[in-house]
């Protein structure tokens, strides 16, 4: 039977997917509802229809994947081929997004048409990154403890050995001191799996209470001249134990680099400037008075094992890192004014780039 432009209309409003359909020359000969609300979210004020609107040209120049598109649909209404799909990005200021573009031929009376849908797959896509980082960062451990425990394993059995054969039995503190960095580097390993595994959950946060906790009961400073300085206070939107597990790390690390008589700072970072309004903060740093990291290993900083110092799991940055992420939070390394470490943590709502790919037939 016939169907009628009403009842098609009709049929094509009620995909929740973006719709329109193009003609032989790629004019959009017609679009439900969605694609036109999609136009909203790209800054248009209202809903537009783009009817009359040549669609390849306005994808040619667009960029790379726009230009990919422009000329798959051409192949399309040409006859070329039949069917086209490619998955894109498409970001905001404020949000990642990705979506599904399939473009399908069709014909009526010998006249060739396209069909070109837009499905938004950025809750598909962004589980399958957090699934392939959470793969990566595994595999990274796992590499780095099949490696780094053969060097406490092999001090720990000579020394043993050593005592065993008739040697000083002080000696064993040596064996004692080789399991304990074991047992350490174990347990950041199984603390960097577990954060992953879980995930967080979120809640109202006071900055200054969880800094002071942290720096009481795990940075050891309390027969040390190490100072701790919270600059503001500010709420956070966190998970109370993780935001702790993170400053401790940060703060071993300080006096790890910097010595027992460090001045740790802490504090909130606004739009312009490190100390503006506190109505406009964007995240808040940790920094301190030491030697600072060149800038060569700024990056590597955050890799799992990666030390400078001697005994150091290499673990605790990777950690602070992967704390950051799960809390949506990018992580930067740069210099304190007086030189030293200054960690900055800056909440971005949005989820890690991805790259524009096709998706074979």
């Amino acid at each position: 039977m016939d169907i009628s432009g009403d009842i098609a209309a009709a049929a094509l409003d009620s995909f929740e997917d973006s719709a329109a359909v193009l003609d032989a020359d790629g004019v959009i000969l017609g679009t439900n509802a969605s694609w036109n609300d999609l136009g909203t979210r790209g800054g248009r004020p209202v809903p537009v229809s783009d009817v009359g609107v040549n669609y390849l040209d306005t994808c040619r120049d667009g960029g790379d994947y726009a230009d990919r598109a422009a000329e798959s649909i051409n192949a399309i209404l040409d006859g070329a081929t039949e069917t086209f799909r490619m998955e894109y990005p498409c970001h905001s200021p404020d949000r990642k997004q990705w979506f599904l573009m399939r473009a399908d031929r069709f014909a009526v009376d010998d006249a060739a048409y396209a069909l070109v849908t837009h499905t938004d797959v950025t809750e598909r896509v962004a589980a399958e990154l957090a699934a392939n980082r959470r793969a990566e960062r595994t595999l990274a451990v796992a590499s780095y403890i099949s490696h780094d425990l053969r060097n406490p394993l092999t001090i720990a059995r000579g020394w043993l050995e050593t005592v065993m054969d008739g040697g000083d039995p002080a000696d064993l503190e040596r064996v004692e001191r080789a399991l304990k960095r074991m047992d350490d580097m174990i347990g950041g390993a199984v603390d960097l799996l577990r954060v992953e595994r879980d995930g967080i959950q979120k809640e109202p946060v006071d900055l200054d209470a969880v800094a002071r906790s942290a720096w009481e009961f795990h940075a050891h400073a309390a027969d040390t001249n190490a100072e701790l300085v919270v600059d503001d206070a500010a709420e956070l939107d966190a998970s109370p134990e993780l935001l702790d597990r993170l400053l401790a790390n940060l703060f071993a690390n300080a006096r790890q680099h910097a010595g027992d008589d460090v001045t740790v700072t802490v504090g909130t970072m606004a739009a312009d400037t490190p100390r503006a309004d506190a109505s406009a903060r964007i995240g808040f740093y940790v920094e301190d008075d030491g030697p600072g990291i060149p800038v060569e290993q700024r990056q590597r900083v955050f890799e799992v094992g990666f030390t400078t110092v001697r005994g150091s799991t290499g673990l605790g940055l990777a950690f602070v890192r992967e704390v950051a992420e799960l809390h949506g939070w990018s992580v930067t390394v740069t210099e304190s004014a007086s030189g030293g470490a200054r960690f900055e943590f800056r909440v971005r709502p949005e989820t890690p780039r991805h790259e524009t790919r096709e998706i074979p037939e």
